[in-house]
């Protein structure tokens, strides 16, 4: 369901210590849904958060997500979905 969106939107990861600056663009993070995860920042960081968000503009599934940065998975379907929403 979620690793289905446009194969063009996926992105490499960089590699370590390969510089990641041009995915946090003001264009990547304009339509973060910061109010939505207020709740989850006393427990993760904004960074995090971000980098979440950007996974999931790139189509990885919310489970990969969760799992790979150590979130509840509930705040990755979150992204998912205001992904989604922001796609539509």
């Amino acid at each position: 369901m979620w690793g289905r969106l446009a194969a063009f939107r996926r992105r490499r990861a960089p590699a370590a210590g390969e510089p990641a600056e041009d995915w946090f663009t003001a264009e990547s993070l304009a339509d973060f849904p910061l109010e939505a995860v207020r709740p989850y920042l006393a427990d993760h960081p904004l960074g995090r958060l971000h980098t979440a968000w950007v996974l999931a503009l790139t189509g990885h599934e919310p489970a990969w997500i969760a799992r790979h940065l150590g979130l509840p998975e509930a705040v990755a379907v979150l992204l998912a979905e205001a992904v989604n929403r922001r796609d539509h």
